[in-house]
């Protein structure tokens, strides 16, 4: 990093650079096979004496096995295969968020992916609660109902890690860290001319009691607007699924990223030893010059030469070298597997049985404790929209994201003994409907109320029908004993 007198303000902070060495890797690994040919100096590097175009040709040939992307796409799927629901009373301002959290139709469902996938592949992420400039045509700030009559609100951006190139702190009460700056590079495509747009670059910088906007021109930025913070800190709220430090984390799957470029590596070695062995070399021994230039190879042809002692062979490698590569892949392949699947491993404690219970159905696996690291983002964040508007976010409020990802495993034998349990009447019907519907039996839009009220409007059910040993008639008995 640049020297602090040459330091600008779209230099990164040294925690940053720290964090970022690994995000190029995981970025390629995400973009696939392309990407990492483009990148092939880094990742597939010349052998020596290597020429250019067997360079090439042995990149090109080379294909990326999507291990991490697969993996990747999979937990970011799996938290949002139902609604996030939200529980508590908020105020009027923020009742609706949830169906616009940025002012730009994302809603809270989207918004949560979104920060999740930073969790999966960077191990950190952000929200910036922003309010809109409220600011009169004379300077003047409106006071608090004429924004609430103008409709002004609180809004949630998602900040890429990737855009938060720079932050400083200060030690509150009791030594807790708190932010005295952020820098957020952003970039806005604007007007170029009658006919044409251009990317521009800007920085914005963020203050407890004020903040700014640098636009880039040329090599340097020039403030270009600027305007007071009126809440007094600094509204960004940041969550963690592999903390290192205070706004530091690694990227929880960096192990597979590095397991997969190991293997991208292995595997181009062998296609290239495959190819080499496919491609024999003809050798010849007593030939003269002039014999050796007629040699022609095929069906119908034939070798002479006037050397009794004259020899034809065919060069190739021997088979171990390729079995040894295919031997390496493979065990690449099955480690892959392993470090995919790590995140929806259950912990293993030293807990009592009772206490694992209790547990059970929250943060046992990595992957659900992320889930709940982002409820709890979340949550932050509304706390903060609060404090925008003056309001108190209540303390029951809860942001739930599902995070039952063990129970499809064993969803089959639960609803068997759910089952037993039910018809031994240790169950009531309500429960054993939720615990069924909880398990993906049911669909999600299925009421449970309203089935059981539909239940008990039917009657008796189809299965107690017919099942009762009918009572004999009064007459046949009679006519019986008189016989």
């Amino acid at each position: 990093m640049a020297d602090t007198q040459e330091a600008k303000v779209d230099t990164p902070c040294s925690q940053y650079v720290a964090m970022s060495r690994h995000w190029p890797l995981i970025d390629d690994l995400l973009s696939g096979s392309q990407a990492m040919r483009d990148n092939r100096t880094a990742y597939l590097p010349k052998f020596d004496k290597e020429k250019d175009k067997h360079y090439d040709a042995r990149v090109e040939n080379s294909t990326l096995f999507s291990a991490y992307a697969d993996t990747a796409k999979t937990m970011i799927s799996k938290p949002f295969g139902k609604p996030v629901v939200i529980q508590g009373e908020l105020p009027d301002q923020l009742a609706d968020l949830a169906n616009d959290v940025d002012g730009r139709g994302k809603t809270l469902m989207q918004l949560a992916r979104e920060l999740f996938g930073h969790f999966v592949n960077r191990g950190i992420a952000h929200i910036l609660v922003d309010y809109p400039v409220t600011a009169e045509p004379d300077g003047a700030t409106p006071n608090l109902g004429a924004e609430r009559s103008a409709g002004f609100r609180p809004r949630f951006i998602a900040v890429s890690p990737d855009d938060l190139i720079g932050w400083q702190s200060e030690n509150a009460a009791g030594g807790r860290p708190v932010l005295s700056r952020i820098r957020i590079v952003e970039t806005q495509v604007e007007p170029d001319g009658m006919w044409g747009d251009k990317i521009v670059h800007y920085v914005r910088v963020i203050e407890p009691e004020a903040w700014s906007l640098w636009r880039k021109v040329e090599d340097d930025y020039v403030e270009v607007e600027n305007g007071i913070n009126s809440l007094g800190k600094i509204a960004l709220a940041t969550g963690y699924a592999n903390r290192t430090g205070y706004m530091a984390a690694d990227p929880p799957m960096k192990e597979l990223a590095e397991v997969n470029l190991a293997h991208y590596r292995s595997d181009s070695d062998q296609r290239n030893i495959l190819h080499m062995a496919r491609t024999t070399t003809l050798t010849v021994l007593g030939f003269t010059e002039e014999e050796a230039s007629k040699i022609a190879l095929g069906p119908n042809q034939i070798i002479s030469s006037s050397n009794t002692e004259a020899k034809v062979l065919f060069a190739e490698p021997s088979g171990k070298a390729m079995d040894a590569g295919h031997k390496d892949v493979e065990k690449l392949e099955e480690r892959m597997m392993v470090l995919g699947l790590q995140p929806f491993m259950r912990r293993i404690s030293n807990q009592t049985a009772t206490g694992q219970g209790i547990d059970e159905d929250r943060a046992n696996c990595d992957i659900q404790a992320w889930v709940m690291a982002i409820e709890g983002l979340l949550r932050e964040a509304y706390v903060l929209a609060g404090e925008w508007i003056k309001a108190e976010v209540p303390e029951d409020f809860t942001v739930n994201v599902f995070n039952d990802f063990a129970i499809w495993t064993r969803a089959a034998k639960d609803i068997e003994n759910l089952l037993k349990m039910r018809q031994g009447g240790e169950l009531s019907r309500g429960t054993f409907l939720h615990e069924v519907k909880r398990r993906g039996v049911l669909s999600e839009s299925v009421d449970v109320d309203d089935e059981i009220a539909s239940i008990e409007a039917e009657g008796p059910s189809l299965g107690t029908i017919g099942l009762s040993e009918p009572e004999a008639d009064e007459d046949e008995d009679q006519e019986e004993e008189e016989e």
